[in-house]
């Protein structure tokens, strides 16, 4: 057999197998959804998985606007079970092949044709995932601006407010300083 000709079946081969593995990680469920709020995640089918690209708040999450303290994580994820107990949900599993034990499986999820990690957002019960360049960031914009769901009153998301401990040796303790100090050595030696 020449070699062309082997690099040929080779390729085609090559081609189905890649296709069939990203069928496989791509799996469609349909029916009833419901919220596992202490848990961050959603059922449907006996499936358990996240929202990609967004963070819904977690359940017991308390916000404080100009009139006090309210639970904004409860409200968010009664929001979003009421949004599921309106009709079937539409979710599109995605698997990341290289997961880690016990993360759960992402996906993205439609009610009639509309998609609910964008709705979510767009309502201000959820946070883009982190990043500038996030998918939803123009919905949470958006929310921020008229002032939805969390975002009532001034809500400033938690990744904004607590302290940034990675680059700012400021504010760094003992440990992490030396475990910095780790690093560089280890650095050296390659």
């Amino acid at each position: 057999m020449r070699v062309g000709t082997f690099l040929k079946k080779f390729l085609q081969l090559l081609g189905i197998f890649l296709f069939l593995v990203a069928q496989s990680a791509a799996a469609e469920i349909t029916g009833k959804a419901e919220t596992m709020p202490e848990m961050g995640l959603i059922r449907l089918q006996e499936k358990v998985f996240s929202l990609q690209g967004i963070q819904i708040i977690p359940h017991d999450a308390v916000c404080q606007d100009n009139s006090g303290q309210w639970p904004c994580g409860k409200t968010a994820w009664q929001t979003f079970q009421y949004k599921l107990e309106s009709g079937p949900v539409q979710c599109t599993l995605i698997t990341n092949l290289p997961q880690s034990e016990g993360v759960p499986d992402e996906a993205e999820c439609l009610q009639k044709t509309k998609n609910l990690n964008i709705w979510l957002v767009s309502q201000g019960w959820a946070l883009t995932g982190k990043g500038s360049e996030s998918l939803f960031s123009s919905q949470e914009k958006l929310a921020r601006n008229n002032g939805n769901g969390l975002w009532r009153d001034g809500f400033i998301p938690p990744d904004d407010w607590r302290p940034k401990f990675e680059n700012e040796t400021k504010h760094c303790n003992v440990c992490s300083l030396r475990r910095k100090s780790f690093l560089k050595k280890s650095e050296y030696k390659k």
